[in-house]
């Protein structure tokens, strides 16, 4: 405050409106800042934050970044394991659902497949509102230090997300795959084959649906 106070009357000083009020407030300046200072303004240098600048302590930044780097570490470990768990869910169901006819060479339903992943990641990354569901997430996993139903729950969200929105791109990118296409085997049998529900026998007893036990989100993914 003081220093502040001094250079405000000596800047000033300047646009005096005569000589003796210029010395007087110059002169004042000076040996107040000689008497808190202990130096005159000649020698002036400006005071630093209020109670000096902080110190910097070499091993309290090297502790800091050690933790720093430690969550990431976690952090990492966790999105890497949940997102290779997640992409198999999401790339077996595609799989299994992209040619049900069996239409498609073995080239054209790689492709598919890999443009119905790219479609979905894209089509959830323009979601801004669900990403911020995500991050909420993400930030309770780590206040509970990446707990099993912490994860839990991000794959959930992130399953049922997709659940909403692959069907259609199914649909979509395998009407593109198959545009100019000829089905396989015998070209003159035109008997429409309707496409069975993911969890559904194709055995004798395929006139009965399986018991859905949980172990797939995407067991009615591709229902009509």
């Amino acid at each position: 405050m003081m220093d502040s106070l001094v250079n405000y009357v000596w800047k000033n000083s300047d646009s005096a409106k005569d000589d003796e009020t210029k010395t007087l407030m110059k002169e004042s300046a000076n040996l107040i800042h000689q008497m808190v200072f202990g130096t005159g303004l000649n020698n002036y240098k400006p005071v630093g934050k209020f109670g000096g600048e902080s110190k910097s302590n070499p091993e309290a930044d090297k502790l800091k970044k050690e933790r720093e780097d430690f969550e990431t570490s976690k952090f990492e470990t966790a999105r890497t394991e949940l997102q290779g768990k997640v992409d198999n869910v999401v790339k077996s169901t595609i799989d299994r659902n992209i040619d049900p006819k069996d239409q498609m060479s073995a080239y054209v339903k790689k492709n598919a497949t890999k443009e119905c992943a790219e479609k979905l990641e894209e089509t959830i990354d323009k979601d801004v509102r669900f990403k911020a569901i995500l991050d909420k997430l993400w930030i309770k996993a780590k206040e509970s230090k990446y707990s099993s139903d912490s994860i839990h729950k991000i794959r959930s969200a992130y399953l049922s997300k997709a659940q909403t929105l692959l069907p259609e791109v199914i649909r979509s990118i395998r009407n593109e795959a198959l545009k100019g296409s000829r089905p396989k085997g015998n070209k003159d049998d035109e008997t429409p084959t309707k496409r069975l529900p993911i969890g559904r026998s194709t055995s004798s007893n395929s006139g009965k649906s399986k018991k859905y036990d949980g172990g797939d989100v995407f067991k009615f993914l591709t229902k009509d």
